[in-house]
Parts: structure tokens; sequence; C-alpha cells
């Protein structure tokens, strides 16, 4: 969601969904297609904001390693402000 950033780590990647929760607790995804080819998974969902009042369409591309995500690519519109208020961005 925070534009110009790359995530090292599970700790950063936490640290991400800790400042996302601060903006939007209610903030929810519900998945609406998922396709996998080899070892990336493209969703397509609709994340719900404001308690399910604003809901946008979203994507995802993942990419696994050894069961782990290694790359993760999502695209969505920032309907709350979320990207303006990241402390590092």
């Amino acid at each position: 969601m925070l534009r110009g950033r790359t995530f090292h780590g599970r700790e950063e990647l936490r640290l991400i969904e800790d400042q996302m929760e601060g903006v939007d607790a209610s903030r929810r995804m519900e998945v609406t297609k998922m396709v996998a080819s080899g070892d990336t998974v493209a969703l397509e969902m609709n994340a719900l904001w404001d308690q399910g009042r604003a809901v946008v369409k979203a994507a995802v591309f993942l990419t696994f390693d050894d069961g782990m995500i290694v790359s993760d690519h999502g695209y969505s519109i920032d309907p709350v402000g979320a990207a303006e208020r990241d402390p590092h961005g």
C-alpha cells in the first residue's frame, strides 16, 4: 500500500501491517479471484476500509520460494490516505 518502499524480512512486513492497523483497524480484504501458476499467485480482491463503507478493487502478485513469500507486488488506490501517514515515507 505504501508507495516507493521496499521491505526486507518478516519484521518489516509486520511493521507495515501495524501501521495499517493504526490507520484503519477495520480494514479487511475479500479475495474475489485467485490464479496460481508455478511459484506465483495472482489475487483480485475487494479492500474494505472504514467499516466496509469504502470498498476498492485491489490486486496482488505473490511469488513464493520454499513456502515463503519472496515478492509481493500490490496495486490499489488509497481511499483513506494511508500512504501520506507513513512515518518512514
